[in-house]
């Protein structure tokens, strides 16, 4: 999932004719990305941010995943994003053991990790304004964060 600092505007409840007004960073392209998968039986959400979304970030990734489940076999449902199949990723995921399985294509509904972007962009960045990426980045932390606590709400999106 990608996140620009630039805020998403959404409907929110307000006092009559004061409407609140997110700030506005005109003209930047910075952003953070960053990697999910929940563990459909527990709700254990594992998460990691990366500078750039592409076949080696995603590789990191998978390592992440592994080293968490490292004696257990690991099934992971996936978009068709064009990281998720480089050739680069298919060399690793026969190296580490992991098994991948596509969705249709333009089926985001069947992925339970797009629950919890749409709860991460409900509460990081729809109608607000970080000034500087840092502390976007800091607020996705303390948001993945906080999902330590909610792990039945997450295995309820599977």
């Amino acid at each position: 999932m990608t996140s620009q600092l630039t805020p998403t505007l959404t409907r929110m409840w307000s006092l009559r004719k004061h409407q609140p007004e997110p700030g506005m960073w005109v003209g930047t392209s910075q952003k953070t990305h960053v990697f999910g998968a929940i563990h459909t039986r527990t709700g254990q959400f594992i998460s990691m941010q990366a500078d750039w979304i592409n076949a080696g970030s995603f590789v990191r990734f998978l390592r992440k995943i592994k080293s968490c489940y490292t004696r257990k076999k690991v099934i992971i449902i996936l978009d068709n994003a064009r990281w998720h199949k480089a050739k680069k990723v298919g060399r690793v995921i026969d190296k580490l053991g992991i098994r991948f399985v596509f969705l249709p294509p333009y089926c985001p509904m069947m992925n339970p990790v797009e629950k919890v972007w749409k709860l991460y962009r409900m509460n990081v960045t729809h109608n607000y304004f970080h000034a500087q990426l840092s502390r976007m980045i800091k607020a996705t932390a303390n948001f993945f964060r906080s999902l330590r606590h909610s792990y039945a709400q997450l295995a309820s999106y599977c």
